[in-house]
């Protein structure tokens, strides 16, 4: 862990385009006149990250070790799961990270996609509001 502090990042900078900013208020407005719920940053970018993957499939791939452990090889995934990082208090106090996936995400829509999203969430943490992790902000 300590090492990996060492590895330079780019970070973003700059001020988010407030046409960004209001993309949550359009689509939160629009949920709460119909269905009453609610999406965050987390989402969009969650099902952003989805399509991505749909679109570049190459993406969608892992390097796994052959059994005479020489080579490595390229495993393509049919389908995308995506990992969720989801901050939990244990019962002594500590915080620790808990990634469940959303398993087939590539076919779903970006309803089913919060659905499964929150009710993931809501099986970890059912006590409290969940605290995802999310991108640092600007």
């Amino acid at each position: 862990m300590e090492a990996s502090l060492a590895v330079p990042t780019a970070p973003v900078c700059g001020p988010c385009r407030p046409n960004c900013s209001r993309s949550t208020d359009i689509v939160n407005n629009q949920l709460f006149r119909t269905t009453g719920g609610k999406v965050s940053f987390t989402h969009l970018i969650g099902y952003a990250v989805v399509k991505g993957l749909i679109a570049i499939p190459a993406m969608n791939a892992a390097f796994v070790a052959t059994p005479t452990a020489r080579d490595t090889r390229v495993l393509r995934h049919r389908h995308v799961g995506l990992g969720l990082a989801v901050d939990v208090e244990k019962s002594d106090g500590s915080r620790t990270l808990l990634v469940p996936c959303i398993k087939g995400a590539d076919s779903l829509d970006f309803r089913g996609f919060v659905s499964s999203y929150e009710d993931l969430v809501r099986k970890i943490t059912p006590t409290r509001s969940p605290r995802t992790t999310s991108p640092a902000p600007p």
